[in-house]
Order: C-alpha cells, then sequence, then structure tokens
C-alpha cells in the first residue's frame, strides 16, 4: 500500500491512519475472483469453532457500525443542525466506515487463512 499519502484522525485519543490506497479500495470494494459453486473444484470451507465465533463477532460489529451511521444519516437530516455538525457527523461516518471496511478485510483474511490451512492439509492431486 501507499503510505506516503494518509490522511490521520483522532479520534479520543485514538489516532487512525487512512491512505488514499485504503480509501480507494473503501469507495469500490475488494475485487473479488467468484465463480459458481457447481463449477468450484476445490474442498468446501469448512471453519473451525474459534474463526466461526471471531467471524461472529466482526459481523455483529459491523451490524452495530451500520446502525450508528444510520443514526447519524437521519440526524444530519433533522432541521436546525448547523454546518459543523453536519462536518463532525460526515468524519464519524466516514470513521465508521472505514471501521466496517476493516472489519470485512478480516473476515476475508480469517477465512483465506482457514482455507489455506484446510487445504495444505488435504492432498488436491490425489
Amino acid at each position: 500500500m501507499n503510505y506516503t499519502k494518509e490522511i490521520v484522525f483522532t479520534v479520543k485519543g485514538q489516532t487512525r491512519v487512512m491512505t488514499n490506497e485504503m480509501r480507494k479500495l473503501m469507495k469500490e470494494g475488494i475485487t473479488r475472483k467468484l465463480i459458481p459453486a457447481n463449477e468450484f473444484k476445490g474442498p468446501r470451507l469448512k471453519l473451525d469453532k474459534a474463526s466461526r465465533s471471531e467471524i461472529s463477532s466482526l459481523k455483529k460489529d459491523i451490524q452495530r457500525l451500520k446502525h450508528y451511521i444510520s443514526k447519524l444519516e437521519y440526524e444530519k437530516t433533522r432541521p436546525g443542525v448547523s454546518e459543523s455538525d453536519i462536518r463532525d457527523m460526515n468524519r464519524d461516518i466516514e470513521l465508521y466506515t472505514f471501521d466496517i471496511f476493516e472489519a470485512q478485510t478480516k473476515i476475508r483474511d480469517i477465512k483465506i487463512k482457514c482455507y489455506k490451512n484446510q487445504t495444505s492439509i488435504i492432498d488436491l492431486d490425489a
């Protein structure tokens, strides 16, 4: 990733760094190379208990963050909200969106790790 151009947020004493590449990925999404299940030749993904529980907690975090975003979007449309409050809300929305992106990336990495462990045990050529 390109760390030369970065945006640094300080939120409640916590420093967050978002590079331009990360922002681009957030907007465009991660490209996936999906194929239909009936054409897939490899073994199906089987998650262990620890991975399942971690993915479950990340999905709950994503739902919670989406709820916060919807509340902020509603608050922005209310009459009498100042421009500075709207700017702060937009910044919070972008941070929550970034947190969602990070959680989705973690879920993806967990699944990839489990699949690699699973396929390293199984001999696919046999």
